[in-house]
């Protein structure tokens, strides 16, 4: 029963290193640092990712293995790991191998690697509820990644969330809002202006329309007197 006791314990100790590991982020492009914390001048050190090895220093020299040939940089003393030009497929879990005083110690570290983000559009739907009830939703777009956070801004609240629903009084409407997109490393922000959800031309259309009524009413009530004097005449 002991054995058995010292086997599942033994088997529990990488998975609970694992559960309780945190992210370390990188942009696409980018360098990262995987920073362990050990005592002692490592005899040995070798890194691993997915099972294969990284980088294997075995105390007067190292060796770099692809794909992280010229990419990878490793402090002898500290075993620090600096990963540049990062890919998003260097994204996963890495072990950490240290032998000090002919000990051997495992560590896990989780990287996320990821895209900067792009800047984003706006583009507007009009609500019309009548004349005095105008409203419009605004619609946020980004290129899609995962993590990715949505954030408006207007008269000094935030709302998350691609879509917003804003008033809208007329074509003169300056009331500017904002959408900002970010992730862990980087964010975009656009701004638009509510008369921008009016299509081009449509808010002198109506004035247009009624002087042209109102212009043709009098020539018509012009021409109706005109008549009605020749024949009194």
């Amino acid at each position: 029963m002991a054995a058995w006791y010292f086997l599942i314990y033994f088997l529990a100790i990488p998975s609970c290193l694992v559960s309780g590991q945190s992210s370390t982020f990188g942009l696409k492009g980018g360098k990262v640092f995987l920073k362990p914390d050990i005592t002692g001048h490592p005899d040995g050190i070798l890194w691993k990712f997915k099972g294969n090895k990284v980088v294997e220093f075995e105390g007067q020299q190292q060796q770099v293995f692809r794909p992280y040939e010229n990419r990878i940089t490793l402090n002898w003393v500290t075993a620090e790991l600096n990963i540049a030009d990062l890919r998003l497929e260097d994204s996963g879990d890495y072990v950490l191998e240290v032998e000090i005083n002919n000990v051997l110690n495992n560590s896990y570290y989780a990287l996320e690697v990821m895209d900067k983000v792009s800047r984003p559009t706006i583009s507007c739907k009009m609500n019309d509820g009548g004349s005095l009830n105008v409203s419009g939703e605004l619609v946020c777009s980004a290129e899609p990644q995962p993590s990715l956070k949505f954030e408006w801004g207007a008269r000094g609240n935030v709302q998350l969330g691609p879509q917003l629903q804003i008033p809208l009084g007329d074509e003169h409407d300056d009331e500017v809002y904002s959408c900002s997109v970010s992730n862990q490393l980087s964010k975009e922000t656009t701004t638009f202006t509510a008369k921008d959800c009016y299509p081009e031309g449509s808010s002198s259309a109506v004035p247009i329309t009624i002087a042209v009524i109102i212009v043709l009413v009098l020539l018509l009530g012009c021409v109706a007197i005109h008549c009605l004097n020749d024949t009194i005449k």
